[in-house]
């Protein structure tokens, strides 16, 4: 109100969409015919023949193009009067001689004419210029879409080298904490049976069986390590054998989890297989470094085109806001899962409170969304890279590829 106040003390005025309308349709039509009489009455003294159609064609022209074809219209009915009354004789009179009411006339439709042409072509670029700003609109959308796109699969790439070089450092603890000790003990026991070859049968034949118990273990260790990496019912079975053969081996690590699985037959691709069972692997094993707990429950369902996978827990909980900080190494496994399945379309979430547990969700549907190019370039059999020949000093001997 004080605002008001004070623009009325200036002298200005608020006009509203309604007073603006007005102005156009009735205040235009009438200026204009004025402007066009006076430039008549002021080029008159100069010409032998004084043409006041052409100066009135004018204001139907420039009534068209601000106000429309409706005050172009109430703009021709004036000029015609103002014509008839000025410029026909008898001057001063509306009288209208049989011979100009067809002068009249052609003016009038003449005027039309070029109204609705005006107008037809204002309102074109009126729509030309909307279009454009919608099609800009559009296009900015799309390219922010796309940045968001290239920004994910940057995080996704990211996601897959660290997560690659961790897996390389856990396989390399695992074969030094077990591996490595176990070879290392069976050599020693072959030297003591080489040692008592000559001495006692019973002793070697004893280190003998023990060395080869040692390898039977290793054996079997390494079988078990392969099938975790990559098991072969995930290849021939699918993903539900995969993770039925994962929940039972995951007592091993000090874990029971309770598996529930509703569809045996889903139609995933290979590459959407391993991403899902390589994130429920990751996930279990969260629960074991993480949660403190014995127990998950892990179900599977597929419902309406989608299939949903849960990994449930009973044990510390975390605060679920932290999760998107992971520059600083926090929840780091649980982004890059995140990551993975937005890019294969699917969907992440994640419900967890401060020792109540946690509950995470993994949706995908079950027709593909787009390209798994880069999934299948993570995933790619080493015969598919590139393999670079290590050099070695001319006084070593290479050592033979696996």
């Amino acid at each position: 109100m004080p605002l008001l106040a004070k623009s009325q003390r200036r002298g200005s005025f608020i006009f509203s969409n309604h007073q603006v309308a007005s102005l156009t349709h009735y205040v235009l039509p009438l200026l204009s015919v004025f402007v066009a009489l006076q430039l008549n009455w002021l080029i008159a003294p100069y010409v032998h023949t004084l043409p006041p159609f052409l100066a009135f064609i004018g204001a139907v022209m420039v009534t068209a193009w601000y106000g429309g074809f409706r005050p172009a219209i109430m703009t021709i009915v004036v000029s015609t009067l103002i014509i008839n009354y000025y410029f026909l004789d008898p001057v001063d009179s509306f009288t209208v001689k049989p011979g100009e009411l067809a002068t009249l006339g052609l003016f009038m439709l003449e005027g039309s004419g070029v109204a609705y042409c005006i107008d037809y072509l204002r309102k074109s670029e009126d729509k030309l210029r909307r279009a454009n700003g919608e099609l800009e609109q559009q296009v900015t959308n799309e390219r922010q879409v796309l940045t968001e796109k290239e920004e994910r699969l940057r995080r996704l790439m990211l996601a897959l080298v660290v997560t690659e070089e961790r897996e390389r450092r856990s396989l390399a603890a695992e074969l030094h904490d077990y591996l490595a000790q176990l070879l290392t003990l069976a050599r020693m026991k072959a030297k003591q049976a080489q040692q008592c070859v000559y001495r006692s049968t019973r002793d070697t034949s004893r280190y003998i069986g023990e060395t080869d118990e040692l390898l039977n273990q290793s054996l079997g260790y390494v079988r078990t390590l392969m099938a975790e990496l990559y098991p072969v019912e995930l290849e021939q079975a699918g993903l539900p054998a995969a993770l039925r053969w994962l929940a039972a081996e995951m007592p091993r690590h000090g874990l029971t989890v309770e598996l529930s699985i509703e569809s045996e037959s889903l139609p995933l691709q290979h590459e959407q297989a391993v991403l899902l069972y390589q994130s429920v692997r990751e996930l279990l094993m969260n629960c074991v470094k993480h949660a403190a707990v014995d127990h998950a429950n892990v179900s599977l369902t597929s419902n309406v085109g989608m299939l949903h996978i849960e990994v449930q827990d009973f044990g510390r909980g975390f605060d679920a806001s932290t999760l998107s900080r992971s520059a600083d190494g926090q929840h780091f496994g649980l982004s890059s899962i995140r990551e993975r399945m937005v890019t294969i379309g699917g969907h992440f979430s994640v419900k967890s409170v401060i020792g109540q547990g946690t509950t995470i969700t993994l949706n995908m549907p079950l027709q593909p969304s787009f390209e798994l190019a880069a999934l299948r370039a993570a995933n790619a059999s080493p015969e598919d890279r590139i393999k670079v020949k290590p050099t070695v000093p001319p006084d070593q001997k290479p050592l033979p590829l696996l």
